[in-house]
């Protein structure tokens, strides 16, 4: 077995937010981005954003994306796309979950 060292200062450089002595991490306090991914989402707000499922060209990139969201995350997740659901959080993603859970799940720990 091979171990994979992890260069702290390279990952910490790319968060600008963990440039201060305080970091949040994934939490109510919440979550720390690389900068890429807070450049990659100012772009698309830039360009591209729109609602899913309209015939405007910005709608159908966005729609393209999402799909390619659905596709990577499948892929990365070892599960079918149609299988991914994004939320807005994990809390929101629980909650709607625990909505629709039949009653006898709430009172056992396995469902059938």
């Amino acid at each position: 077995m091979s171990a994979t060292l992890l260069d702290v200062t390279a990952a910490r450089s790319r968060f600008t937010a963990l440039q201060r002595r305080l970091a949040f991490f994934d939490g109510p306090g919440g979550t720390q981005c690389p900068d890429e991914v807070i450049d990659a989402v100012a772009g698309y707000l830039r360009s591209d954003n729109a609602n899913v499922g309209a015939p405007y060209e910005t709608s159908r990139r966005t729609s393209a994306l999402v799909d390619l969201a659905h596709e990577k995350a499948g892929s990365f997740l070892g599960c079918s796309e149609e299988e991914v659901a994004f939320g807005q959080s994990m809390t929101s993603l629980n909650f709607l979950l625990s909505e629709r859970l039949p009653a006898s799940c709430a009172r056992e720990t396995r469902c059938s």
